[in-house]
C-alpha cells in the first residue's frame, strides 16, 4: 500500500510542472516560483508597443516600490538594456527576455517587504505584467 502526500505552492510562468511518486508513506512539498518561457522573435513584435509601456511604468514606478538600492540600479539597468533592444530594427529576444526575467525576479525578491509596506500591490502588477510577455 502507498500513500502520498504533495503539495504545489507558488508562481511557475511558462514551461510545466510535473511529479510522480511510487514510494511508500511520501510527503512533498514544492515551493516555486520561476518564469520558463521566452520571447521569439514574432511575440517580441507582436507585444513590443505593450512591452515597452510596461518598462517605462516600471521605471516611472521605481521609486515606489520599496527595492533596495542595490535592486533598484539592477532593475534600472535591465529596463534600459530591453528599452535599448527595444529600440532596434530586429530586436533580440534572448536579450529581451533574459531582461524581463531579471526584472521580474527582482520584483519576486522584493514582493515580500513591499507587501508590508504598502508598495505589495504595485509590485504584484507590474510582476504580473512581465510574466504575461514570457507565457
Amino acid at each position: 500500500m502507498s500513500k502520498s502526500t504533495q503539495k504545489v505552492e507558488g508562481t511557475k510562468v511558462g514551461g510545466d510542472v510535473k511529479q510522480a511518486s511510487n514510494a511508500e508513506m511520501v510527503n512533498q512539498s514544492v515551493r516555486s516560483s520561476e518564469i520558463a518561457g521566452s520571447l521569439t522573435q514574432e511575440s517580441l513584435s507582436a507585444k513590443r508597443n505593450d512591452i515597452e509601456g510596461v518598462l517605462q511604468e516600471l521605471l516611472t514606478a521605481i521609486e515606489r516600490l520599496g527595492l533596495s538600492a542595490d535592486d533598484k540600479a539592477d532593475v534600472k539597468v535591465q529596463a534600459e538594456t530591453a528599452k535599448a533592444q527595444m529600440k532596434a530594427k530586429k530586436p533580440n529576444p534572448t536579450i529581451v527576455t533574459e531582461s524581463l526575467k531579471s526584472i521580474w525576479e527582482t520584483l519576486k525578491g522584493a514582493a515580500t517587504a513591499a507587501a508590508t509596506s504598502g508598495a505589495g500591490l504595485l509590485v504584484k502588477e507590474l510582476m504580473n505584467k512581465f510574466a504575461g510577455f514570457l507565457r
